[in-house]
């Protein structure tokens, strides 16, 4: 497989036009980087690519067999092995990447201009490490069931895999919607497009599994719900990878006319009927070890969050693909918009945001009601006092004081609170005592506790990325403006800018026509169009200043010689925090991988292959 991908890599960067791959997906003007990531741009060298991956997760999982559960490797392995042989029988009998056309043209059709981007080359590699690296988890777990397993060595076995998948899924994500953000020119960053909600949907199982799962290995619960959210999670990459190349719901991430569409719906109803009849199966074998012994309790905060978490991934799957559910039994197709996800989506937002405060607070098994009001005391009034402040800034600043925008505000308040108070009164005094208030001191308790430390600086960064998106929803400031001649001036958001007429400029083979814009104190912004040979219509490049509180968008729309223009200015509010907080999400999971430290409650006895 790697000399494969190597091999297709070496047509693509040389030029090879008799390959029909390299004839699509590249020409002679494109940039090196490009013509690299054209691998994984096209239906055929994504699938080698895809598989390629799949390769080497599989041989990894060979190489560094765990010392225990040994058991369920040669399972996980023949699953895995089964999943790439249906890739490699897509690859030579279906979609080959290596065929050949008759002749050979003197040049390619080359990438579409939206694709010649920096971010083509770090986007769908990540959001390809996080599809993919779900079947290892997956894997695991089947195994278990195979091999009739009765304990918690597949959910031990499976979390790093599990955290490892969804870091890359989150890098994906994030990478994708920056992309939209800087690229795209319509001043969003996520459409709600289908093939966008099928890469979230298993993203939010993942999330709701790691959670559980940290009950199942303290506390033996949740498993059987926990093999439910695991096959879902994996049957959720299969189906946003038929969304993908199927062309199944219209989107503009999709492979139009893939041939692979029918095979890829066909693999994801067998590994839906293996799934459902090896959890049927071995139901005996998921019962519980522990019980619900208050709600006072981690585990309720936990189960909260699960449930939170599927409502959100049914709202989207159910929005996504009514559509096609319409035109069946309706007779006619029902666009489902964008206001049912955020209506739907946005309350549970703010629940699950107030979940993740709870966390901390509540014990397991059982929390005394005192010391659950001396938990809550201060961060419900930081919490109160955040949403007063608010209150009063948007007051003062002449903009409404939306409801929605002042709850999500006091539950991240919250949250932020309680992960604070209880990352400071553990770790204070394990440093004192230890006299290592250095910054690598600082890092060895991390690491010591890396699963529940890298959980608060994850949850940290998701609250932070919903202050970014309520902020940019709710306060988001949009118009178009005309301009006639040099020397004109236009405000927006409290942002004066000056025109000074149009640039126009050859890039190579490109012609790019710029909007000369000046803001006093700062540096100029220049949004232009660029004309592509064989393209009609021009390419938006747009014009950002971004700070920690506001981004000013700016978008070219038309141009009129070289003194006209029409432009279009958005003003959105914290983005950058949305970006932000992703980095500071990853970190923390990044913090959770580097753990020494195993999970208390999977210890020797449930990982010794059975009672």
């Amino acid at each position: 497989m790697t000399g494969a991908v190597f091999a297709l890599e070496y047509l693509l960067v040389s030029g090879n036009f008799h390959v029909a791959d390299v004839a699509q997906e590249t020409n002679r003007g494109l940039p090196l980087y490009l013509k690299m990531a054209a691998l994984w741009s096209g239906s055929t060298g994504s699938l080698l690519f895809w598989s390629w991956i799949s390769s080497l997760y599989m041989a990894y999982v060979a190489v560094k067999q765990p010392d225990k559960g040994r058991i369920l490797v040669p399972y996980a392995l023949a699953i895995l092995l089964g999943i790439l042989v249906f890739y490699l029988g897509l690859l030579n009998f279906v979609s080959p990447p290596f065929a050949v056309l008759a002749g050979t043209p003197y040049d390619g059709a080359g990438l579409d201009p939206l694709l010649q981007n920096v971010w083509m080359a770090v986007h769908p590699p990540n959001l390809y490490l996080g599809f993919i690296g779900m079947a290892v988890p997956y894997a695991y777990g089947m195994a278990a069931l195979i091999a009739r397993q009765d304990n918690n060595v597949w959910i031990h076995l499976s979390r790093r895999w599990l955290l490892i998948a969804w870091t890359f899924l989150t890098l994906g994500l994030i990478l994708g919607g920056y992309w939209a953000y800087t690229e795209l020119g319509w001043g969003g960053y996520w459409a709600w497009d289908p093939v966008e909600n099928a890469a979230l949907m298993p993203w939010l199982a993942a999330t709701a599994l790691i959670h559980s799962g940290m009950v199942q290995e303290r506390r033996g619960m949740f498993r059987f719900w926990n093999m439910l959210l695991l096959s879902g999670a994996f049957l959720l990459t299969v189906f946003g990878t038929f969304l993908t190349r199927s062309g199944f719901l219209p989107s503009v991430h999709t492979f139009s006319n893939s041939p692979v569409s029918f095979y890829f719906f066909l693999y994801f109803l067998v590994a839906l009927v293996f799934s459902g009849y090896l959890i049927w199966s071995r139901r005996r074998l998921l019962r519980e070890d522990g019980l619900f012994e208050n709600v006072l309790s981690r585990e309720s905060s936990f189960m909260l969050n699960n449930i939170l978490l599927v409502l959100a991934t049914v709202a989207i799957f159910w929005g996504t693909i009514f559509p096609v559910i319409s035109a069946d039994m309706l007779g006619r197709t029902m666009v489902v918009s964008s206001g049912f996800f955020d209506q739907t989506t946005g309350p549970l937002g703010d629940l699950l945001v107030l979940a993740m405060g709870l966390a901390p607070v509540v014990g397991w098994q059982r929390t005394h009601p005192k010391l659950l009001r001396r938990g809550l005391l201060w961060p419900v009034l930081i919490a109160l006092v955040a949403t007063a402040l608010g209150w009063a800034f948007l007051v003062h600043m002449g903009l409404r004081a939306d409801w929605r925008a002042l709850a999500t505000l006091a539950t991240v308040s919250f949250t932020l609170a309680t992960h604070f108070r209880e990352f400071i009164r553990v770790v204070s005094p394990r440093m004192r005592s230890t006299r290592s208030n250095s910054a690598p001191g600082l890092w060895h308790r991390l690491r010591r506790n890396g699963h529940r430390y890298g959980g608060f600086i994850t949850h940290v960064g998701v609250a932070a990325m919903l202050i970014g998106l309520a902020a940019s929803y709710f306060y988001r400031e949009e118009a178009s403006y005309t301009l006639t001649r040099p020397g004109q001036v236009i405000t927006a958001g409290g942002y004066h800018l000056r025109y000074a007429g149009n640039v126009y400029q050859v890039v190579g083979q490109d012609t790019e026509v710029l909007a000369d814009l000046s803001m006093p104190g700062s540096s100029d912004l220049r949004p232009a169009e660029m004309l592509y040979p064989g393209y009609e219509q021009p390419i938006a490049r747009v014009a950002i200043r971004s700070t920690p509180l506001m981004d000013l968008y700016v978008v070219l729309t038309s141009t009129q010689g070289l003194h006209g223009a029409t432009v279009e200015v958005f003003v959105d509010p914290m983005v950058s925090w949305l970006w932000g907080g992703a980095a500071i999400a990853v970190a923390g999971a990044l913090v959770s991988l580097a753990s020494r430290k195993r999970i208390r409650g999977s210890p020797t006895v449930a990982l010794s292959g059975g009672r």
